[in-house]
């Protein structure tokens, strides 16, 4: 009985033991090529962002998942997780807000985007510049190709439609564009894993793959452009970033704070508890069918023992 007893109390400690073991899990001390999990709806990011002589921030978050229609003449269906980007800078002469909906497919490809971009300058007249609506691909493509490695490069040839409305109050242009007069930008997005480094940013030290990830936006500015990105495995997502204009640094992004959970981290963990502790309940049936058998028999003997008492007597 002592044995089982200290079994079904190791079985115990085992389980403490394991559910540390995973709580700590995602945070390993080689930095992985993979996310430590897949995005779940409420992980948000912070940063602050400088752009030129303007400043402000940026808030990035996983608002859910969403069926939509993308590709050449919205043919193709996806489910995707929407990741909303809110960015507002200002400066002494112009206040710009940004809203992107980048849609990543199940397997974690870029599928379409929706962009709200507003330019407000204030010097020497106020003019305002809106342009909403989405941005198509021909195909679907990979901002990061995990798993992450030095020196792997990855490459993709895209058309692009722009499907949407443009204004500027100083010249009156109101454009609007479909499917009947979309004109498709070719782009090409490449990127390129340099090494794994660390950065300092506003929500700490971490320990990074640097990525130079070109020509992402070149839809948005003709000109040919490349991002540099540390990507934290832990965090999930970018930590610290550098916009380039051909050779000029064009805007930075800071991380200052993030939340993130790990739902298939969780998952496990609430599994090992589980099975752990159903082991722990089979182990204390085991011991309690044990003690009955002993008591049944201590019955027996004692029944047994009154019998043969009477039986004597009479």
């Amino acid at each position: 009985m002592r044995r089982r007893v200290l079994l079904a109390a190791g079985v115990m400690v085992v389980a403490l033991l394991l559910a540390a073991v995973i709580a700590s899990a995602p945070f390993s001390a080689a930095i992985s090529g993979m996310p430590a999990d897949i995005p779940a709806k409420g992980d948000t990011w912070k940063y602050n962002v400088t752009s030129g002589g303007a400043t402000g921030t940026a808030t990035l978050n996983v608002t859910g998942t969403a069926d939509i229609k993308a590709g050449v003449n919205e043919t193709e269906e996806y489910h995707c997780y929407n990741y909303t980007t809110i960015v507002g800078t200002t400066s002494s002469t112009v206040n710009m807000t940004v809203i992107t909906h980048t849609y990543y497919s199940m397997d974690g490809n870029v599928t379409a985007m929706y962009i709200y971009y507003e330019v407000n300058t204030t010097t020497p007249t106020t003019i305002t510049t809106i342009t909403k609506g989405w941005l198509h691909f021909n195909d679907t493509w990979k901002m990061f190709d995990f798993p992450l490695e030095e020196g792997k490069t990855w490459r993709k040839n895209l058309s692009v439609y722009f499907i949407g409305w443009s204004w500027n109050s100083a010249t009156g242009a109101n454009e609007t564009y479909d499917w009947n007069n979309a004109t498709p930008s070719n782009i090409t997005v490449t990127g390129e894993v340099i090494n794994v480094t660390d950065v300092n940013t506003g929500a700490g030290t971490f320990e990074c793959w640097l990525v130079n990830l070109t020509n992402v936006f070149e839809v948005l500015t003709a000109q040919p452009m490349y991002s540099l990105m540390w990507y934290n495995p832990e965090v999930k997502n970018v930590v610290y970033r550098e916009d380039y204009t051909g050779a000029t640094l064009t805007t930075t992004w800071n991380l200052t704070s993030y939340s993130v959970s790990y739902p298939i981290h969780e998952m496990i963990q609430m599994l090992t508890l589980l099975t752990l502790w159903n082991m722990q309940q089979q182990q204390q049936q085991q011991t309690n069918m044990m003690i009955m058998a002993g008591v049944g028999v201590a019955v027996v003997v004692v029944v047994a023992g009154v019998a043969v008492y009477y039986l004597r007597r009479r």
